[in-house]
């Protein structure tokens, strides 16, 4: 029996016993078996069917819980499309969903037997740690576990002392990893960093019951709505109609694990997205080596929109497979042949995930696209007397100069033409002709954005995340906030020069290939122009974002930055060592600036900083402040809701501030149609209101209400005479 055989045999039992534990409901087991094995074996396979076993073990860790995801998108879709055309309206029960996805997993292993006979899942030696590498993760493993416990102390008795015990080590032992990354192997990074993502984001996810965020409520209504009539379809909650990764995905996870929804919907993304950190490693490494690249991803899982994924679920789900696009198209030890259908199916997982997501996508390939062509023309135009055959000497010296083979003109691009124009046929099938409305949205933006460009000099004309980069206020913020300020824009600067000074060395290489003035010393791997050519998109995007008005208004630049970090966290490497080679430091002073600028970022963007100074700024780490009053849900509100709900005149409307409508939306299932958030617009008109009026935690107990955006809050008796006539019929 060949070794592929084996492993299929084990892939059938791992099945087995994960149907069974499902179909018999056995507790722990179900959860346990079903969201590991369909987490990760359907990806494992495919990477079998597409012969990439031979990849290095945390690509194949990365790429499989990405595949699997897709798959589960994808294939799921086709199920419930196919089900509801032959008249089967239940294909998200249970049985149907074991029985369709099992079938396929069967199917993909066989034909990964029959197709890879002799084949072997190289890089299993990955998991056998030496004792010392053990030793070196023996703190960070127990980073998750601290991060729990102090969660859950923080809501039992508001003491954040363990978390914030959790928030300084996590950076002094990055420091420690750095005056010691000499004697640690390439196998520790992957690990500390997947320790790292899961433990800062369990704080938000188990902070709260029940669901905390804006647009997150939106979200699990939606999933929770898909999940009771057991198919997908339009459900009448416009743009989010067309995620999928909020309705069906989570809905063939609850089929599968039957466990409490909201837990679920929480856990699931967190799980899933602290690969994200991973994928950065994976591409950053192959550029600046493997400890700089864990760097580059300890400064990507500091992002706020990465430490608020529970609350940004669709949204980071396509940022994650927007990353897997981008490492599918880098990778060298990807082949041509494998890239293309990689591309597809990530950037198939990305349009169904996420529709701003997948704009910028689109704009970032359009920008590439056109920097590709340039930079034929250009190069071949400015190096054609110089440029010798491949096979001389001279292509040895271009390595020196840190930029690959694969970056001089003449040589093949990934990103086409073709693989544009699949793209936008793809997005354009989904938003305009399926799902309709993320395509008219997309359309209204434009509009919009060019109506606007008349208020180009006007600050207003921005989102308040663009306001405040540019310093609107900042004389009278509090310390942390200017702290964060400064580090915020030390962060913009480096990444900055990391861009020039590897679009100047390109130019320079090209041109003058025999000049060594110019060659960085400190960057210990090549860096290819297809890399650059890409990032020069996001920072295009980027800039687009706060310059255009109105852009940052209707889409936040948070999420914008986000997404572009995860080819940008490299360049503030980069930079970071540029700018040490420029006063003369030695690489040791080089990675001192890198510490004094991401482990400040850090404190600043985990809500550490700010405790320091007695400022609650976070809700995970605070039981008081604006961040608390506005996220943070009650079980005394959610069992209002429910009472409500069980409770209510069909035909009436349920009037609330600007906040309590979400809850009663997710905790109660009461749809947008029959609630009314303009409680206090109401009360300005002396308007009579012929209905409930549900009060949140906040609007009973500190006496504040709402009004029509987040930082109009009006005191209790505002609605006084509005209250005095009603009885109180519910109370908690």
């Amino acid at each position: 029996m060949t070794p592929i055989v084996k492993r299929f045999a084990v892939v059938v039992a791992f099945l087995a016993a994960t149907d069974l534990a499902v179909l018999l409901d056995i507790p722990v087991l179900r959860q346990l078996l079903g969201f590991s094995f369909f987490t990760f074996v359907p990806g494992i396979l495919i990477l079998y069917l597409l012969r990439l076993g031979r990849l290095g073990l945390t690509e194949k860790v990365v790429l499989s819980v990405g595949l699997s995801v897709s798959f589960l998108m994808l294939y799921g879709l086709f199920v419930n499309s196919a089900s509801l055309l032959v008249g089967y309206d239940t294909p998200l029960s249970t049985v149907p969903v074991v029985v369709s996805f099992s079938l396929a997993v069967l199917v993909m292993g066989a034909v990964a037997c029959a197709s890879n006979r002799t084949a072997s899942f190289a890089g299993l030696s990955g998991l056998r740690l030496s004792t010392q590498e053990k030793a070196y993760l023996l703190l960070p493993a127990l980073f998750p576990l601290l991060s729990i416990l102090g969660t859950r102390l923080m809501n039992v008795s508001h003491n954040n002392s363990v978390l914030m015990v959790l928030l300084f080590v996590i950076p002094v032992y990055v420091v420690f990893v750095a005056a010691r990354h000499n004697r640690i192997t390439h196998r520790v990074y992957p690990l500390l960093i997947l320790f790292i993502g899961v433990s800062l984001m369990l704080m938000f996810s188990l902070r709260c019951n029940h669901i905390m965020g804006g647009d997150t409520h939106k979200e699990y209504y939606l999933f929770q709505t898909t999940s009771a009539n057991l198919h997908w379809s339009i459900v009448g909650c416009g743009n989010l109609d067309a995620c999928l990764s909020i309705s069906l995905l989570p809905s063939i996870y609850q089929s599968l694990l039957k466990m409490d929804p909201e837990l679920l919907f929480k856990l699931l993304y967190s799980l899933i997205v602290s690969i994200l950190p991973l994928i950065v490693y994976v591409v950053s490494k192959k550029h600046i080596g493997v400890f700089y690249a864990f760097l580059a991803s300890f400064f990507f899982a500091s992002q706020v929109m990465f430490l608020w994924t529970p609350a940004q679920a669709r949204s980071n789900i396509a940022v994650l497979f927007f990353s897997l696009t981008i490492m599918a198209l880098l990778d060298p030890k990807i082949k041509e042949s494998t890239k293309i259908p990689l591309f597809l199916i990530f950037s198939a997982s990305t349009i169904v995930s996420h529709y701003s997501t997948s704009y910028i996508f689109l704009f970032i390939l359009l920008l590439a696209l056109v920097g590709v062509w340039i930079a034929r023309k250009v190069f071949v135009s400015r190096s054609k007397h110089i440029l010798p055959r491949p096979e001389d000497h001279f292509l040895p010296e271009v390595r020196q100069y840190g930029v690959s083979r694969t970056a001089l003109p003449g040589m093949k691009y990934h990103i086409s033409g073709s693989l544009v124009a699949l793209f936008f046929l793809m997005l354009f099938l989904w938003y305009s002709q399926l799902t309709r409305a993320p395509f008219e949205s997309g359309v209204e933006f434009i509009q919009h954005t060019l109506v606007n460009l008349r208020d180009f000099f006007l600050l207003e004309a921005r989102g308040g995340v663009v306001q405040s980069a540019i310093g609107e206020g900042i004389a009278s913020r509090a310390i942390p906030r200017k702290v964060e300020f400064v580090i915020s824009w030390v962060v913009v600067f480096l990444i900055a020069i990391g861009v020039f000074t590897l679009v100047r060395r390109l130019r320079d290489t090209v041109s003058t290939p025999n000049s060594r003035s110019e060659r960085l010393d400190l960057l210990p791997a090549e860096l290819d122009s297809e890399f650059l050519i890409l990032s020069l998109g996001c920072c295009a995007v980027l800039v687009s974002s706060v310059a255009l008005p109105f852009v940052s208004i209707g889409y936040s630049l948070s999420r914008t930055q986000f997404q572009a970090m995860v080819l940008l966290s490299t360049f503030l490497i980069i930079g970071g060592m540029t700018a040490a080679k420029s006063v003369r430091l030695r690489q040791r002073f080089a990675t001192i600036l890198i510490l004094a600028v991401i482990v400040p970022y850090f404190l600043c963007t985990t809500g550490a900083m700010s405790q320091v100074f007695a400022f609650p700024s976070t809700v995970t780490l605070n039981s008081e402040g604006p961040a608390y009053d506005a996220l943070y849900v009650h079980d005394q509100e959610t069992n209002a809701a429910k009472w409500i709900e069980s409770n209510r005149d069909r035909d009436s409307t349920i009037y609330t501030d600007r906040e309590g409508f979400l809850v009663l939306l997710s905790a109660g299932g009461i749809p947008f149609s029959k609630t009314d958030n303009r409680l206090v617009p109401v009360s300005e008109r002396g308007g009579i209101i012929d209905g409930l009026i549900y009060l949140r935690y906040r609007n009973v107990v500190k006496g504040e209400l709402i009004g029509t955006n987040r930082d109009s809050i009006y005191d209790i008796s505002y609605i006084a005479t509005m209250l005095d006539p009603k009885d109180k019929i519910y109370a908690t």
